[in-house]
Order: C-alpha cells, then sequence, then structure tokens
C-alpha cells in the first residue's frame, strides 16, 4: 500500500516521487541502453580502476571554467548537474558553444570540438545557477565504436526565399581518440524556429539508433528524433519537454499531462492525465506527479504499477545505472530498487543517530554525499555507510575519476583519481 510523505516511516516507492524534475531542477539524463562501458584510460600510463571507487587522491587538478559554469553556487548549497560525460580518464565538456574533451589526470584540453557553421552560444545574463543551459552530452554505440554527441543551436543563413533562423547541429565525435566523426543538422520545431538569443539544445538520451534532442526556449520546449545512421530528422514536436528516452519512446509533458511519443514516428503511445512531470526510475519504469498524484508508471506502455498521493517537492533522484535509484531533498535521503520500486532504506534515522547526506552522485552501487562530518560514501541497496573518509563528495564519477568541489573549497571543480 503506498503511503504519503507524511507517513515515511516504512517508506513506499510512491514517498519518492520527486524523481519527477521540481522547479528549474533537471531531470536525469536518460542512460542509453546501447551505450559502452568506459574504455581504457587514456593517459599513457594506465590509471587504476575501482568499479566503484570509495576513495580518491588528496590532490586534484582544475578543470576548464565550462565544467562548472553557473551549475554551482559560491557555498556550493545549490547545484544543477554538470554539463560533464566520463569516457575512460577523459573527460567531455558540454557548452552552448564547444565541446571539450579533457584529460582528467593532467587537466589538458585535448581537443576542443565547435559545429561546422558556427553556434552563437549562450553567455549566462547573471551569475546565478541555472542560467547555463548546457548539459551532459551522451554516450553511443555505433556498432561497437565508443562516440560521444553533443548538440548546438546554430545560425541557419538565408538563402534564396528562405529567411535566416536557427537550426540543431549534432556532433559526434571518437570518444577514444577525441576526433570528430561527422555532424549533421536539422530543422528546429516550427514554433521554436526563430531568432531566439536564448534558445537552447541538448542530447535527453538515445534508444537503438535514435537520438532524441531537446529543444528550449524560455518556457516553451520541444523534442526532434534524430536518425543516427541516416544522419537527418525524424520528426520534431514543439511544446513538448522531453525527460526520458527508453523502450522504443520518449516520455515527457505538455501542459496537461505525462505522454509517451514513439521515437520512429512521433505518434502518441499513451498519456497519463493529471500528471505533468516525469523521471526514470529504473530501465523500465517511471515516475511521474502531478498535484495530488503520483504513479510509477511502465516506460512501453504507460500502465501504472502503482499510485498515491505523496509530497515530492525538492526530491531528486538518480539511478546508479545498475539496480537502485537514489531519491533525496535537504535533510532526506531514500534508496530504491530500480525494477520494484520498492523502499531499500531511508536517511534520517533517527533511532540510529544517523542524519541523510546530501547526495552528490550515485553509480554502480555507491552513494556519494556529504555530511557537516565531511565526504561519505554509502552502500547503495543497504544505506550503511561505506566508507567515512573518501576524501571526495564527486558530482560525477566512474571507475578511474571523481569530478567534483575541492573539500577545502575554492571555485571552480577539479578532478581527482580513483584512489581505491
Amino acid at each position: 500500500m503506498l503511503r504519503s510523505y507524511a507517513a515515511i516511516g516504512a517508506v513506499s516507492l510512491l514517498v519518492l516521487a520527486g524523481c519527477s524534475n521540481d522547479g528549474d531542477a533537471k531531470p536525469e539524463k536518460s542512460p542509453s541502453p546501447s551505450a559502452p562501458k568506459s574504455a581504457a584510460p587514456s593517459a599513457a600510463a594506465p590509471r587504476p580502476a575501482f568499479d566503484p571507487p570509495t576513495r580518491f587522491a588528496a590532490q586534484g587538478v582544475a578543470l576548464p571554467p565550462e565544467a562548472s559554469e553557473n551549475k554551482i553556487s559560491a557555498g556550493g548549497t545549490n547545484t544543477e548537474p554538470l554539463p560533464v560525460t566520463l569516457h575512460g580518464t577523459t573527460a567531455f565538456i558540454a557548452s552552448t558553444a564547444s565541446l571539450l574533451a579533457v584529460d582528467t589526470g593532467t587537466g589538458r584540453t585535448l581537443a576542443t570540438i565547435t559545429p561546422t557553421v558556427g553556434a552563437p552560444g549562450t553567455t549566462p545574463d547573471s551569475p546565478w545557477v541555472g542560467t547555463n543551459p548546457a548539459e551532459a552530452p551522451v554516450l553511443w554505440s555505433d556498432n561497437g565504436r565508443a562516440t560521444i554527441l553533443a548538440t548546438f543551436v546554430v545560425d541557419k543563413p538565408a538563402s534564396g526565399t528562405q529567411k535566416a533562423g536557427r537550426a540543431v547541429e549534432v556532433v559526434a565525435v571518437d570518444a577514444k581518440t577525441a576526433k570528430s566523426l561527422w555532424t549533421a543538422q536539422v530543422d528546429v520545431p516550427a514554433g521554436l524556429d526563430g531568432g531566439f538569443a536564448g534558445l537552447a539544445a541538448n542530447p535527453v538520451g538515445i534508444d537503438g539508433t535514435t537520438l532524441a534532442v531537446g529543444v528550449s526556449y524560455q518556457s516553451s520546449d520541444g523534442v526532434i528524433a534524430v536518425d543516427l545512421p541516416a544522419r537527418k530528422a525524424l520528426w520534431s514536436r514543439a511544446d513538448f519537454r522531453p525527460d526520458v528516452v527508453s523502450s522504443g519512446v520518449v516520455v515527457g509533458s505538455d501542459t496537461a499531462a505525462v505522454l509517451a511519443l514513439d521515437l520512429a514516428d512521433g505518434k502518441q503511445r499513451w498519456t497519463a492525465p493529471q500528471l505533468t512531470s516525469v523521471s526514470r526510475l529504473g530501465p523500465t519504469a517511471l515516475i511521474a506527479s502531478g498535484t495530488g498524484k503520483v504513479a510509477v508508471l511502465d516506460v512501453a506502455t504507460g500502465k501504472a504499477r502503482e499510485q498515491s498521493t505523496a509530497d515530492y517537492t525538492d526530491v531528486r533522484c538518480r539511478f546508479d545505472d545498475k539496480d537502485v535509484t537514489v531519491c533525496a531533498r535537504p535533510g532526506w535521503a531514500a534508496g530504491l530498487d530500480a525494477t520494484t520500486g520498492k523502499t531499500l532504506w531511508e536517511l534520517p534515522d533517527q533511532a540510529n543517530t544517523r542524519v541523510a547526506p546530501v547526495v552528490t552522485a550515485v553509480w554502480h552501487g555507491a552513494v556519494y554525499g556529504r555530511t557537516d562530518n565531511g565526504p561519505v560514501v554509502l552502500d547503495a541497496r543497504s544505506g550503511k555507510d561505506r566508507e567515512v573518509s573518501p576524501g571526495l563528495a564527486p558530482m560525477v564519477v566512474n571507475e578511474y575519476v571523481g569530478i567534483g568541489q575541492p573539500p577545502t573549497g575554492g571555485s571552480g571543480v577539479r578532478s581527482f583519481p580513483a584512489a581505491k
């Protein structure tokens, strides 16, 4: 039986319905079912790998400002997901004007990839968190070749009777060599194709060989489905915010409901009335919420597995790319089985005098975060302390490196080699 957040003692999974995005917070990017595992380290000397890492080196190297610009507040208390994807020991960092490939061991920029016609870019007009629209690129296996995909809004010059405007350019980069492989331009959905200075485009996720690209301008959203082998748009739609890509559909919301669109043709597969926001629970399940209603939905069919009312304000959920999803908000965190939605653990635990950490990342069975005592790593399935002195609460992590703010403070983010 599902319970409301107010009855969080023996939590049911719907208490965690805040897995859906709240306010200006961005939902977790859809992992690609076809994405390859991390490659071998790019550095000349092999670096040790730990899956997952539980300790990090004391010294890190600074990453370019694009890795954290307008994503972290001055005190580090307000954050958005970094526009960074790790592959081996290389960090791919997206901005609105370029994609950087950076060696995380040295901080050296290996490559700067820009769209072919030049992107107007978007310079944040204030120092506040939330004013940088860039999001992380996505990783795709193109017939076994690990490929990074980034998207840019580019100028579309006037030609003949065609007015000038904007287009979206998809850039494919070899994740091992950081060399550009190909680019493709697709039209912006009608209604968002004007010369908007703040227009942004970000990859949402991949299913098979189809990439869903989210396009946004202020409060307006749209989606483009791109056939990657053909390098052309299959369809596009305005007035739809895409959040999750899986099982042959892109799931998101319009102004009235959560709905799923077929990736092949854009036709509506299913809809969930009274629900207006959605995020991933696991490989086959979603959590969708609306005013006074929360439901766990099957990705492919939209059928509700469970439903209830719950308080989902300010909750953000992260899938560990294995079998657990961790949901958290200030002062509270809980782990869910990513297949069944069953609650595995919850903090704070007053009976055992345990507090909830500020969760910064979740990966392969490890929960990274911090408390007033410093960084900490929890076991994702049990919620128990796994490492109380990890040296870092990473925001992005793989088996070779963690990226985050130095525990001693300072601006920007650094990369810290995994040490255990």
